[in-house]
């Protein structure tokens, strides 16, 4: 999975947790905030999601500035494709 992020003011750490349908916690990054930045998680074995199984993932990314959350976003997604690139 990957997050693209901009960042209006590029200090301190990019910090993105990833949960499972379940609640707990799948897939965790964190970079040096920029103002773009990139992450790459994996999530293993990801669950996919269709309307007669809807399994939503979790995404909280932080922006993280002296120890202190600046600013938060929280988002829910499904993985609708699964597949590899690259043998990746």
């Amino acid at each position: 999975m990957r997050a693209a992020v901009a960042v209006a003011s590029p200090r301190g750490i990019l910090r993105a947790v990833v949960t499972g349908p379940d609640g707990r916690i799948v897939a965790r990054a964190e970079v040096p905030a920029a103002l773009r930045a990139e992450l790459a998680l994996r999530v293993p074995a990801p669950a996919s999601w269709s309307p007669a199984a809807p399994n939503l993932y979790g995404l909280e990314l932080d922006l993280v500035d002296d120890e202190q959350v600046a600013d938060c976003r929280q988002e829910a997604f499904g993985f609708r494709t699964i597949g590899a690139k690259g043998g990746r």
